[in-house]
């Protein structure tokens, strides 16, 4: 025992830290599930998977009172991709009780144009966007406040996405799901084309 503890005195440096490049062999992988006392920790990711719906089955839970969900989403041919929230059992919430309102802002080299985007009563939230077919991604943002608790639930969506070289069209909306009900899941639906393979989700729960 004398040995490993004089071995590990060897190597630390002038400055009080431990000299990384002597640990040597294969370092176990940490899930970040699985650790404490963060305020941050990604519950769910996926890449596209090839069809029109990206769906995200039990990832809300009464862990986390709020979820940041990141999504860079391309696709296979022009379509407006809507998202909408699944209940506790993982079931789409396609009600008409989605509610929100915000604005939208298109810049064609130099010139801006800007509009309402609002949807009342709605079975989903929309952005009144289209990301186009093998072009650049659409990223999308969204923060949603308690979903799994049975309230009504509140959210924020921020897009954006390129749709020519000097085309940009940026969307923020905030909302409310309308009704007392426990979201177990999310998803996110095409109108169109299928979901690339490059798309990129990631689901963070935050405290």
């Amino acid at each position: 025992m004398g040995s490993i503890t004089r071995s590990f005195a060897n190597n630390i440096l002038t400055s009080g830290n431990f000299d990384a490049s002597a640990l040597s062999g294969t370092l176990p992988a940490i899930s970040g599930a699985n650790l404490t006392g963060l305020d941050a920790v990604q519950v769910a990711s996926a890449t596209g998977g090839g069809t029109t719906v990206q769906d995200f089955n039990s990832c809300f839970s009464s862990t986390y009172n709020f979820y940041l969900i990141l999504a860079n989403i391309k696709m296979s041919a022009d379509s407006n991709v809507s998202v909408r929230f699944q209940n506790s059992s993982n079931t789409e919430l396609s009600d008409g009780v989605y509610y929100y309102q915000g604005g939208g802002r298109h810049n064609a080299a130099g010139t801006t144009t800007i509009k309402s985007v609002q949807g009342f009563g709605q079975n989903r939230i929309d952005t009144a966007e289209s990301i186009q077919g093998n072009n650049p991604f659409g990223f999308y943002e969204l923060l949603i406040g308690d979903p799994f608790s049975n309230t009504k639930t509140n959210y924020h969506l921020r897009y954006h996405c390129q749709d020519a070289a000097s085309s940009l069209r940026t969307v923020y909306l905030s909302g409310v799901y309308d009704t007392n009900v426990s979201m177990a899941g999310i998803r996110f639906n095409s109108s169109n084309g299928n979901i690339d393979s490059t798309s990129t989700f990631k689901i963070y729960g935050l405290k």
